[in-house]
């Protein structure tokens, strides 16, 4: 049950930093969040955009251990 409360705050979390991030862009083309690699590049955004873009990123950084932990702890024991 943690688990599952955990990855709806975090999902909710990835919702509202990547709408941050979407009306936040230099030219205001959402398009280029279509991009991954755009995500790394800071001059595609203005100051708002990025505050949300580094929270973007620390908040995948984040969901990587959680979700090898929980394939770890509740993986297919067959």
């Amino acid at each position: 049950m943690a688990t599952l409360a955990a990855g709806l705050v975090l999902g909710v979390l990835f919702f509202i930093y990547f709408m941050g991030m979407h009306n936040n862009t230099i030219d205001g083309n959402s398009f280029r969040l279509i991009n991954p690699f755009s995500l790394l590049d800071s001059s595609q955004f203005n100051e708002e955009g990025n505050r949300y873009r580094r929270k973007f990123l620390v908040l995948w950084v984040a969901l990587v251990p959680f979700s090898f932990f929980s394939i770890f702890v509740f993986g297919n024991n067959s």
